[in-house]
């Protein structure tokens, strides 16, 4: 039987995809329940505007109706009655429309709330995921750091100023438990540096470059703190102190350091 592939261990969990699209539902609703609001509260204006032309029409019907006599009265009594029909169906959708809009008030809250909480239950798959994810691309980092250590190990030999700057720069930590904090104003980076030198020493490869380096940094550094020529007149003199001849010798410089130059 063929067996399927592996899972990538950086695949979406069904948790998380759930999580993720419990909150973008929650959103979603929010955003309805916003639409039908502003939906609402733009009928409402229409059916006050409606009612109040009504109100008015409904007036002077009334009055013209107290005023009218013989044939007139029955055709404006009918007119008024159409007017209160009309004028009452406008009303009382705009009860029903005022009423959508207090209970959709009483929700709005709940469903803002029921994001929060959906994007806390987020939160946590995420971490979990993400502290999983960085578990599996440990090993990869550390394998790839440790063909770029060799590279940065080579640096350290060959010293320098701007190898110095270089290697104290470079710097790759283990994905697993890294963590950069705030200090004193600054960051600091809480996690071991994967290129930093082997303590058993360099390798094959940086040793020997070290070794051929070495004596010519000391060259250059001898020849830096080599003294200025001082005429033998102005040399000074050996003198005897309770007949012992003291002689002054100049100091020999110091050892190179590989770093420097």
């Amino acid at each position: 039987m063929k067996q399927s592939p592996a899972a990538s261990p950086y695949a979406v969990t069904p948790e998380l995809q759930s999580a993720s699209t419990a909150v973008a539902d929650a959103i979603a609703l929010c955003k309805r329940l916003s639409d039908q609001l502003g939906a609402t509260e733009s009928q409402i204006k229409g059916l006050e505007a409606d009612v109040e032309q009504l109100t008015a029409e409904r007036a002077t019907a009334e009055a013209a109706l107290a005023l009218a006599d013989g044939d007139a009265v029955k055709a404006l009594d009918k007119t008024a009655l159409r007017l209160d029909s009309d004028l009452g169906a406008k009303e009382r959708e705009l009860r029903r429309l005022r009423a959508r809009i207090t209970a959709l008030e009483v929700e709005g809250p709940k469903l803002h709330e029921a994001v929060r909480l959906r994007a806390q239950e987020l939160d946590v798959e995420l971490g979990l995921w993400c502290t999983d994810a960085a578990d599996a691309l440990t090993p990869e980092v550390e394998a790839a750091a440790k063909q770029l250590a060799a590279a940065i190990e080579k640096a350290h030999a060959i010293g320098g100023p701007t190898m110095r700057d270089f290697t104290d720069a470079a710097y790759v930590p283990r994905p697993s438990g890294f963590m950069r904090q705030r200090v004193n104003g600054g960051w600091y980076n809480a996690g071991a540096n994967l290129l930093q030198p082997s303590p058993q020493g360099l390798g094959e490869e940086a040793a020997a470059i070290h070794s051929q380096i070495s004596p010519i940094r000391q060259a250059a550094l001898n020849g830096k703190v080599y003294p200025e020529y001082v005429p033998l007149a102005r040399r000074p003199r050996p003198y005897v102190r309770k007949g012992i001849e003291v002689r002054q010798f100049g100091t020999p410089a110091p050892a190179a350091d590989s770093a420097e130059q």
